[in-house]
């Protein structure tokens, strides 16, 4: 035999198919001995020498053996087994090759987004645990048996926070990404075939008005940990929505309700209080009005109104509501469509507002980039959530809050709806199921007892809960508590000069010691569908002429209106006079 050295060639076929390949080893022709039931070996005498190629041949032999077992069986094809045995895998980044595939494959826009989403959570999770080689999946890891096992075994065996019912659908989806190449054979195409015990989900964090509370001393001077902390705020006060609903929210998505009139926002935003203009005759000063429904006939007391108008410059009574109005971003589906829910959440109800402003600032110091600074003023950052950048933009920025907030107070983002479930629940004095149905009802998710789309609520009611949970978790307190703390604490601004955290005037000149529900909750319930059930009533009444003509009712000649009228007049007095000689 020639003592050449040549490349060890490896012939593959089946039936009439063909196929040779050079295997990455070189030997003399007169050191390779072939193998019936192998590719070759390394002739005896030549074993050190050859140290290397003769490992890599019985690796080979072993690993060709195996393969005709799973064949034989058929758990795997011809040309799998080959790709195996020479390491030749079809690859290419999935979240680059996916989407391609999944239009050739006439896969929905609204399957693809969710699909690389959660693509995104997966390879997220890899890289959280240390496993960098997954941190961008290629379509040869889920060829590679190697790769295979140990993706298996890490979302098995290392996830430990997520349940089996999860896991499965991690499983899912990354089955989804490998049945649409075309390049894959049938076997490739489920490289998953995982059965999975179910498993009871892990109840849903809630955590209290005290932790949330005590999480204020864990910010420090980092602003990033402030960011967090305002948007797990600003999200419990809107009923616990999505955030991303709240990062695409702009003006043209706030709509006023001014006594029944539904009509664009036009005016200023202010903090709603639930106090009707007509109740009291226009055109006198508020301190005027609370002495006179006091009952007293005395002048009034010019300190007292002194301290009033210095509070009322910067807020005072709005029975005017202005509400987040719009799709959600999250799709719901009826049938085989995809489709957007409608939401209708109060939005300028106490401290919403003073939350958005002091978020908007600190977005603005540490995201310069990323802030917005147009004329919108509701619009917090300069992203498109309905692009695919701008959802990968801010996917990374809640992650990143999410684990903020566990941090400061043990919660996440998405664990802000659960709380406020849980309150809401104490309130109705139903169980959290009963809470949640409700809640999901009045922000636009689906159920799939019933029908899958809601959009007819009683938006009164839902208004009047929402305040009554804020006030019962004390999130003025938290607010109040929060500027304090942050205004003690100097951090650099973007001219590098040191400034508090948060401004003190924001506690100065601010509502937040007065209570938006002064009074029971049911009674206010009750007290608007009286008021709405007698508007527009009228009776027939006799003119001079002796003809019967149509005459509005006057809501105060209803017994049961005018005496919760009254209680209602003097309940706001009590608590607005507590709360300005406070603020005095």
């Amino acid at each position: 035999m020639s003592k050449d050295i040549v490349p060890v060639m490896i012939t593959y076929s089946y039936k009439k198919v063909r196929k040779f390949k050079n295997a990455p080893i070189e030997l003399p022709m007169n050191v390779f001995v072939k193998l019936k039931n192998g590719l070759g070996s390394v002739k005896k005498g030549y074993e050190k020498e050859y140290s290397t190629q003769n490992k890599w041949l019985k690796k080979f032999n072993a690993t060709k053996n195996d393969l005709e077992v799973r064949m034989q069986e058929g758990e795997i094809d011809y040309l799998y087994a080959f790709r195996s045995l020479m390491n030749d895998y079809e690859g290419g980044i999935i979240s680059q090759l996916y989407p391609g595939y999944a239009q050739d494959s006439y896969i929905s826009k609204s399957v693809e987004r969710t699909i690389v989403s959660r693509l995104d959570t997966i390879q997220n999770h890899f890289k959280d645990l240390g496993y960098k080689q997954y941190a961008i999946l290629d379509y040869s890891h889920l060829q590679k048996i190697s790769d295979r096992k140990n993706i298996q075994r890490i979302i098995m065996n290392e996830l430990n926070s997520t349940n089996n019912s999860t896991k499965k659908k991690y499983f899912g989806y990354l089955n989804q990404i490998a049945k649409v190449n075309p390049q894959f054979t049938e076997v490739e195409k489920t490289p998953f075939n995982v059965k999975l015990k179910h498993t009871k989900k892990p109840p849903k964090k809630v955590i209290t008005h005290s932790q949330l509370k005590e999480g204020i001393l864990n910010i420090g001077d980092n602003l990033y940990n402030l960011e967090s902390y305002l948007w797990w705020l600003l999200s419990f006060c809107l009923r616990g929505v999505d955030t991303c609903d709240i990062v695409a929210m702009d003006e043209s998505m706030i709509e006023s309700n001014s006594d029944g009139v539904k009509h664009k926002n036009k005016g200023v935003l202010r903090e709603y209080y639930p106090w009707n203009n007509n109740i009291v005759p226009k055109g006198f000063n508020l301190p005027y009005k609370i002495n006179r429904l006091a009952g007293s006939n005395k002048e009034y007391d010019k300190e007292f109104d002194k301290k009033y108008e210095a509070h009322n410059k910067y807020f005072g009574c709005n029975d005017e509501k202005f509400y987040l109005v719009g799709k959600r971003q999250k799709e719901v589906y009826k049938g085989k469509e995809s489709r957007s829910a409608m939401v209708k959440i109060l939005y300028n109800q106490t401290p919403v507002l003073l939350i958005h402003k002091m978020l908007k600032k600190v977005i603005s110091i540490i995201h310069p980039d990323l802030a917005y600074k147009g004329k919108d003023k509701l619009k917090l950052y300069n992203l498109d959530y309905k692009t695919e950048k701008g959802k990968k933009t801010w996917h990374n920025r809640r992650g990143n809050m999410s684990k903020a907030t566990q941090r400061l107070f043990g919660a996440t983002l998405k664990q802000s709806r659960h709380t406020f479930t849980t309150k809401l629940s104490e309130v109705l004095s139903i169980n959290d199921k009963q809470a949640e149905e409700q809640l999901s009802t009045s922000l636009g998710h689906s159920n799939n007892k019933t029908q899958k789309l809601y959009v007819n609520v009683d938006q009164d009611r839902m208004d009047i809960l929402q305040i009554e949970v804020i006030e019962r978790f004390q999130i003025r307190d938290i607010v109040e508590n929060l500027i304090k703390v942050c205004s003690s604490i100097q951090v650099k601004n973007l001219e590098g000069l040191l400034q508090p955290m948060l401004d003190l005037k924001y506690l100065k000149y601010s509502p937040l010691d007065v209570k938006a529900n002064w009074w029971n909750w049911n009674k206010e319930l009750r007290f608007n569908q009286l008021k709405k059930d007698m508007e527009g009533d009228f009776n027939f009444v006799l003119n001079d002429e002796g003809k019967y003509v149509k005459q509005e009712t006057e809501l105060s000649n209803h017994p049961e209106f005018a005496e919760m009228l009254e209680e209602r007049k003097q309940a706001f007095v009590n608590t607005r006079k507590k709360s300005i000689s406070k603020k005095g």
